[in-house]
């Protein structure tokens, strides 16, 4: 009989449980597109080993991953997860993968109609109408789109600091943060700012900075207010535009915002939703907790097993299916 094994990962973290059980609470981050695809497989290989050290030989595998961001880059991350198992000398029975914002879509089941925001390190805005009109914006990783992410806010706000040490731009707060953050003064800053924004794992470091961008704006400084004010909007227009090309109109919708940006700030989570509330008829609001995704992925799975994929499509979501689910 194969073990379940549920994965979830987004742009900056990675979850997994096996039968329900936790194998790693937040293990490394496992995305190709923020760590590189060494770094992707070397992450991947010890999560395999970790479920055959603890008595698994087959395997059923459903994974939710920000990795899954176009069709060709899901079967791509399919193929790297089947070779980590393989690897581990694990048999994959069946697998699926698709992106994680497929749970937030799903977790109270397949009817009514459902808006999802996260804005994490990077942003995913989808929604569905039933179970046979889905759609999706942006989730093309942070030179693409991902605008009002992590990454965006957080190289808005480097750019801005810079922009005041030249004087190219207003003074700001926001460069006393990036000296704090880079462990550097004025004169000295320069050079240590580029190695930590150039170096591995680019796209973490810079996402890394957000924090220091809300924190500003939460203090009142007029630069980091207009930069999350920016973000905002972006995040409303692009929830709005998932909802509508699901064919979502009069209808009542519930609306779930995941992402640490959202879960972390509930102002700003609230602002969002707020613009969102002017464009749509929202039914119920629900911020999912960040630490929290096995339910979303329970549910997930149930569908999987009772064939909802089957003959199924989920429209502009990416999906990999292997094997054949009980």
């Amino acid at each position: 009989m194969p073990r379940d094994v549920l994965i979830e990962g987004g742009g900056s973290r990675t979850w997994a449980w096996m039968d329900g059980s936790p194998v790693r609470a937040r293990s490394s981050c496992t995305n190709p597109r923020s760590v590189g695809e060494r770094a992707s497989v070397a992450h991947l290989t010890a999560l395999a080993r970790t479920i055959a050290l603890r008595g698994a030989d087959a395997v059923r595998v459903v994974a939710a991953h920000g990795a899954a961001a176009t069709q060709r880059e899901c079967d791509a991350f399919a193929r790297l997860l089947d070779d980590a198992f393989r690897g581990a000398g694990l048999t994959v029975t069946a697998m699926l993968v698709t992106n994680d914002i497929v749970p937030l879509l799903v977790r109270k089941g397949l009817g009514g109609c459902v808006l999802a925001v996260v804005a994490g390190t990077g942003t995913g805005f989808a929604a569905r109408r039933g179970s046979r009109s889905w759609a999706r914006t942006s989730g093309l990783e942070y030179l693409l789109s991902d605008e009002g992410g992590g990454f965006d806010l957080g190289l808005r706000g480097l750019r801005a600091a810079v922009k005041a040490l030249d004087g190219r731009g207003p003074r700001t707060g926001l460069l006393t943060a990036v000296q704090d953050w880079a462990g550097a003064g004025k004169d000295e800053l320069r050079p240590v700012l580029f190695g930590k924004v150039y170096g591995e794992a680019a796209k973490l470091q810079v996402a890394g900075f957000a924090e220091r961008v809300m924190s500003a704006a939460s203090a009142g400084d007029e630069v980091a207010t207009q930069l999350v004010n920016d973000a905002q909007q972006e995040l409303v227009v692009g929830a709005v535009a998932a909802a509508r090309q699901a064919g979502i109109g009069e209808e009542e919708c519930d609306v779930v915002l995941s992402g640490s940006l959202l879960a972390q700030w509930p102002w700003f989570g609230e602002a969002v939703l707020g613009g969102i509330r002017a464009e749509v008829r929202v039914a119920d609001a629900t911020v999912a907790p960040t630490g929290d995704p096995l339910p979303g992925m329970i549910r997930l799975s149930r569908l999987w097993d009772e064939g909802f994929l089957r003959g199924t499509s989920l429209g502009p979501i990416p999906c990999s299916q292997t094997g054949v689910t009980p």
